[in-house]
């Protein structure tokens, strides 16, 4: 039976990568001809560094003061829990450029998931997010009702991680076994 299986494993696998050979990019002329970078392995630790930064920029504590209820950027702020309000103009201008400058942290952070499965449940997180910040930005949702979809989100990205990880170690431990 786990000949089988991996066998089954197999055949998925090189069909997977027949199908994304077939999908590949063909570069055009002048891409081809321009220099290749070796490409540089992004780390966790720097796109939590990254994450950090935007936290601690002006605009990062403007959001996590009235916006974004956070636990370690300003646990002061649990009103933001039941806030009945929406947006204001300069919440939504504080909230756009977070929202801008957190782009290039999402980027390094699909770099260091390199598990494809991880990197489809950060893929997948990111979607809920931007889902969340449109509406808090069109204010279909009050502050408070945005920090308790925040909270949801946060809480599936682990639970989804926590089991992508655990699956993936029980591979581990079939290969070894």
């Amino acid at each position: 039976m786990k000949i089988l299986n991996r066998c089954f494993i197999y055949g998925l696998g090189l069909g997977l990568l027949v199908m994304l050979t077939a999908c590949q990019h063909v570069p055009n002329k002048s891409e081809a001809t321009a220099p290749s970078q070796p490409a540089e392995r992004v780390t966790f630790e720097q796109a939590a560094r990254c994450s950090k930064d935007v936290d601690r920029s002006a605009v990062g504590q403007f959001v996590f003061a009235q916006v974004i209820y956070s636990e370690t950027v300003a646990p002061e702020r649990t009103e933001l829990l039941v806030s009945n309000n929406t947006l204001s103009d300069a919440q939504r201008a504080g909230l756009e450029q977070f929202i801008e400058k957190n782009k290039a942290c999402r980027a390094l952070r699909l770099q260091a998931f390199r598990e494809y499965e991880l990197r489809q449940v950060l893929i997948e997180h990111y979607e809920r997010m931007d889902a969340l910040y449109v509406a808090l930005l069109s204010k279909k949702l009050t502050i408070g009702q945005g920090n308790a979809q925040l909270k949801t989100n946060f809480e599936l990205y682990g639970a989804q991680i926590k089991k992508v990880i655990n699956r993936l170690r029980e591979v581990d431990e079939e290969r070894v076994g």
